[in-house]
């Protein structure tokens, strides 16, 4: 039901429609079930309904999505993610939760980042990034066994050196994966940039790490070594000390 909706670009459903999936798949219904009784979707007088959150809807797609991998219906899912919605905002958590849902299977999760990766692209860069990040977070440690990880890593680094690039954009990428700031590629861009006490990378920092994510040890001395520095930039300074202050309060790394 919920794929249904989700192909059709609807939150809303009605019973009829409910009866047709239902009959589609042969499902078998004990008893004289009525449509506003089925868990978390509602009908209303008119017979038109909806999930009760839209949570739902994007949660049980994932889950049909998922299927579809499993199944072996891969260009059904391939014809689905190129339809134009990959990269839509309304998608992206709906694609993330079907990331996290496939990550103990490298196989088909390496399938799945490859149709991600795949014509069409998102022509500004951004909104792909960003969704890549949510799907690579949602994998977790597994996110490192993607073929596309490094590739991935390798463009969020030309973001953040892009000057041109919003500073919301660059500490957007960085809270959407935690998981990011440790990569060997980010990690050593921050070193370099700290020990040039480049104060805007310092600034990003202090915002990743309110974000509660926790920083590398090597970060945290980089950032304390600016601290001792004399020389170093005030505002620089700054924003180490509420850097260090919220990695504090969040524990060590």
């Amino acid at each position: 039901i919920a794929w249904t909706m989700i192909e059709q670009d609807t939150l809303f459903i009605t019973s009829f429609q409910i009866g047709s999936v239902k009959k589609a798949l042969q499902v078998r219904v004990v008893g004289n079930i009525k449509y506003d009784q089925i868990g978390p979707i509602r009908i209303d007088g008119k017979g038109e309904g909806q999930f009760i959150h839209l949570t739902f809807q994007e949660f049980f797609g994932a889950k049909y999505l998922t299927r579809l991998f499993r199944d072996g219906r891969i260009e059904e899912a391939r014809k689905f993610l190129n339809s134009g919605k990959k990269f839509h905002p309304r998608y992206q958590l709906m694609l993330s939760m079907a990331a996290g849902l496939l990550a103990q299977d490298q196989g088909l999760l390496n399938a799945f980042f490859d149709i991600l990766y795949e014509p069409p692209r998102d022509l500004g860069g951004s909104r792909e990034l960003v969704l890549f990040a949510r799907c690579f977070e949602e994998c977790g440690e597994y996110a490192e066994r993607v073929s596309q990880y490094n590739k991935f890593a390798t463009a969020v680094r030309e973001v953040l050196e892009d000057r041109e690039v919003s500073d919301e954009i660059k500490v957007n990428l960085l809270n959407r994966n935690p998981y990011l700031i440790r990569h060997t590629e980010i990690l050593n861009l921050f070193v370099s940039k700290l020990r040039q006490h480049e104060e805007v990378f310092v600034r990003y920092l202090e915002r990743v790490s309110q974000n509660k994510t926790r920083l590398p040890l090597e970060m945290i001395e980089e950032l304390g070594i600016i601290l001792a520095n004399p020389r170093a930039d005030s505002d620089a300074k700054i924003s180490a000390v509420y850097a260090l202050e919220a990695v504090a309060e969040g524990g060590t790394p």
